[in-house]
């Protein structure tokens, strides 16, 4: 048996740097073969213990021979004692027994001639299948001289580490890719999870655009409505100007003073009280003249009109 090493180099021995198909291919077979010589040395084991088997079984049929013979010299005598004392007990048990043993002595002796046939069949059998693996092992020593290996067994050791190495490839290939599987299912359901949430974000992005477009309407019906206010402040701004330019005109013609001691041409308030406590005199002056007109007339016997 051959031990498991790492890959020795045989000194002087041709061993590529890169291996092409061809060297891949002859490396399989040299493995084919290794293992065929493997089997062909377990079974020579095998054909061993068989063979050491069946000598014992000999042994053992020669030893049950020698029995019989005895058992029939034993019977002879026995018949011989049975004639001269055909009364005895004691020889009639000793007679049941050397049948019960003769007997078992027989099924013995078949048992035994089915293992001796049986070991025989295998011997051939073993016998053949180390015929055919000689073949093997013939090209195997040819493989060693073609690659000017020392031996099978360096042989052997060199295929088997190289196939150590291939082994611990393949593992370390098989554990990558079974990374590669895992992280391809988290990256699935990362982009699931990005699905999702890209989703939410279009609904809730929706739902604001929604708002904001009612908001836009509400704002662009608040944009009238300041307009309108704007017009209407406008125009009652304009109304409130003519308002305080007529009151000052109104004041001015009635004899009102503007200045820093007299009434602000601003102060409309005031103008128009001034306004008033103008025309209030003036009513109270007309109608004091009025009063005058109408006694002169009453004194002169005329009614006389009383201007107006």
């Amino acid at each position: 048996m051959t031990s498991r090493r790492g890959p020795q180099e045989p000194r002087g021995a041709c061993v590529p740097v890169e291996d092409s198909e061809e060297d891949r291919t002859c490396m399989t077979e040299y493995v084919e073969l290794l293992k065929l010589r493997r089997e062909a040395t377990d079974q020579q084991k095998v054909y061993d213990g068989k063979m050491q088997m069946l000598e014992d079984l000999q042994q053992q049929s020669d030893m049950l021979r020698t029995k019989i013979k005895e058992a029939v010299q034993l019977r002879a005598s026995l018949n011989t004692l049975l004639k001269e004392e055909d009364s005895n007990s004691s020889l009639m048990k000793a007679r049941e027994l050397f049948e019960k043993e003769r007997s078992r002595g027989k099924k013995e002796i078949q048992t035994l001639k089915e293992e001796k046939s049986k070991v025989t069949e295998t011997k051939q059998k073993l016998q053949r299948q180390k015929e055919e693996l000689s073949v093997y092992a013939d090209m195997l020593r040819g493989v060693c001289r073609l690659t000017k290996f020392e031996d099978v067994d360096q042989l052997a050791r060199y295929i088997e580490g190289q196939l150590h190495i291939t082994e611990k490839l393949t593992e370390k290939e098989k554990q990558v890719l079974m990374e590669m599987d895992q992280q391809r299912k988290e990256l699935s359901k990362v982009q699931e999870k990005q699905n999702l949430l890209r989703h939410t974000m279009n609904g809730q992005l929706y739902q604001l655009q929604t708002e904001i477009e009612e908001i836009r309407s509400e704002a662009e019906v608040w944009e009238m409505k300041w307009d309108h206010i704007q017009d209407t402040a406008a125009r009652k701004t304009l109304e409130l100007c003519q308002i305080k330019m007529i009151t000052l005109n109104l004041f001015e013609t009635l004899g009102g003073v503007n200045g820093e001691k007299a009434i602000s041409m601003s102060d409309t308030e005031t103008q128009l009280e001034q306004i008033a406590t103008r025309m209030k005199d003036m009513e109270d002056i007309l109608k004091m003249h009025k009063d005058l007109y109408q006694a002169q007339g009453s004194a002169k016997g005329k009614p006389e009109e009383a201007p107006t």
